[in-house]
């Protein structure tokens, strides 16, 4: 009878372990929380949920999400604490050779957006000597967006804080992404402000952004494939327009 050594088991073991599900590779990726585009909540969810709930169910990888608020979720991803980004323009890249981005799900606008029967604006320049909040962590300058030093900026930690600004009449305007200020109009019921929706300060492609390594390049070209699937069930498109729609923000042209 032939006596197989305990250690060449035990070894046997530790190779089916690491191979087997529990050895399932991991991608952490830092989600910015966008109320009504991308939360933790258990309701109806945001476009962007659509898309990295699609990633979690589809990926070979087991994904974590690690929620924070936005300048907190690109801390994490600059400093290496996750491995991706989501989502992320090209301003959240230190060193585009050490990073691997997917392929562009979305167009974030910013819009200049001022009180009901105020005048809208199309650029900063208009805005000199106006008070004007904006959200920690908006890096205009990053997006090609020249900031003169006749505008007074008050940085805030949320839309929400901007309306309540502009409510006391603190400020004169306030800065911010769409979608993330639709699905914030959508959901406090506020549609007096006014904006140039044809002419946004600037518009960013969004991504999936990753530190470039071997694992990560595997889980961005299932990113890619997510995308094309989702973009093309249009769902998210759908999900998009109908935060615009429900905002019903003033147009000015």
């Amino acid at each position: 009878m032939k006596f197989i050594p305990l250690s060449l088991i035990a070894c046997s073991l530790c190779l089916g372990w690491l191979f087997g599900e529990k050895a399932q590779a991991s991608v952490t990726v830092s989600a910015p929380i966008l109320p009504g585009v991308l939360d933790r909540a258990h309701g109806e969810p945001g476009p962007y949920n659509i898309l990295l709930n699609r990633i979690i169910s589809t990926s070979e990888q087991r994904v974590e999400v690690l929620f924070s608020p936005s300048s907190r979720a690109s801390k994490y991803f600059l400093e290496g604490q996750a491995q991706c980004l989501l989502p992320a323009s090209h301003q959240h890249l230190p060193d585009a050779d050490a990073s691997v981005v997917s392929e562009p799900f979305n167009k974030a606008n910013i819009y200049i957006f001022s009180a009901e029967g105020a005048q809208g604006y199309k650029t900063l320049s208009e805005l000199a000597g106006l008070r004007v909040s904006m959200r920690r962590g908006y890096l205009l300058n990053k997006a090609g967006v020249a900031i003169p030093d006749s505008v007074y900026f008050v940085r805030v930690n949320s839309i929400e804080q901007s309306i309540g600004l502009m409510d006391h009449r603190r400020i004169d305007a306030f800065i911010a992404y769409t979608p993330d200020a639709f699905a914030v109009f959508k959901q406090s019921g506020r549609t007096e402000f006014v904006y140039h929706p044809g002419t946004p300060l600037t518009q960013q492609s969004e991504h999936v952004v990753c530190h470039d390594t071997p694992a990560n390049r595997k889980f961005i070209e299932d990113v890619n494939q997510v995308i094309q699937q989702v973009l093309a069930e249009k769902q998210f498109a759908k999900a998009l327009a109908e935060l615009e729609q429900g905002a019903a923000v003033s147009r000015s042209e």
